[in-house]
């Protein structure tokens, strides 16, 4: 078996960790904040830990995983339980940072052999960044948007 792949990603938000974390444990969000050419529908409740949630027409495939850890509105994290890698864990993680929240966003996977990297991602690396860049900007807006909208000094 391979090594573990690491991806991490950061932004700041400027909205109070409780409201995206909110807003991504609310799994009716997750189409919206997807690449419009990668649509990617979520169901499920993501409000304990080891409630399923399952991911379906994402640019990996389908993806049945297992909230695994949960602690509002720090954490949320999600573990692969059948899908199309030997493992999967996706992690927000959400700090207090100056007048908003800095959002931490961690993948660990492991690839099951050279055909679902040459079937499913292409160009890896550049795959998921620009997917998870995308999602993020698309947070960033809506919360930004939503706090404005608010008069929350945003």
């Amino acid at each position: 078996m391979s090594s573990p792949i690491r991806r991490q990603y950061q932004l700041y938000i400027e909205r109070p960790p409780e409201a995206i974390f909110a807003f991504i444990t609310d799994l009716s969000n997750y189409a919206r904040v997807c690449p419009d050419d990668q649509k990617e529908e979520a169901t499920g409740v993501a409000q304990s830990v080891g409630a399923l949630v399952l991911f379906r027409g994402g640019p990996w495939g389908d993806i049945t995983a297992t909230v695994s850890e949960l602690d509002s509105p720090r954490l949320f994290a999600l573990q692969q339980v059948e899908g199309p890698f030997v493992t999967w864990t996706h992690r927000y993680k959400l700090t207090v940072f100056q007048q908003g929240t800095l959002l931490a966003e961690q993948f660990e996977y492991t690839l099951k052999g050279l055909a679902i990297a040459k079937e499913r991602l292409p160009s890896t690396g550049k795959l998921w960044d620009d997917w998870v860049h995308h999602r993020q900007s698309e947070i960033k807006r809506i919360q930004e948007r939503i706090g404005r909208i608010k008069g929350l000094g945003v």
